[in-house]
């Protein structure tokens, strides 16, 4: 059970998905765990607002989207998914789409 940093609920996952927060500095400044949900309709909603007409294919190519900062493979056979991007951008594309 993981609680996510975007929509603050306590949920089971089945892929890691760790947001990476940078300061102005492009230092890395805290690792957010976030919910599977969030963590794809995150991917969906910046992958449309980057194209031009407005879709997404339905299946999305994450090592093309160039969202994803590393996927890992955990010693328990869990994927971890790294986006590098603005937790307040990311929580703003994510709660956009729910309310």
């Amino acid at each position: 059970m993981t609680i996510c940093a975007i929509c603050k609920q306590n949920k089971k996952i089945t892929n890691r998905w760790v947001i990476q927060e940078h300061a102005v500095d492009n230092s890395l400044m805290r690792n957010l765990r976030v919910c599977d949900d969030c963590g794809a309709n995150l991917i969906r909603n910046v992958l449309k607002q980057m194209s031009r007409d407005g879709t997404v294919p339905e299946k999305i190519d994450l090592g093309k989207t160039g969202l994803v900062n590393s996927v890992h493979l955990g010693e328990d056979n869990v994927l971890e998914i790294t986006l590098s991007m603005d937790l307040a951008k990311a929580r703003k594309l994510v709660l956009d789409k729910t309310e």
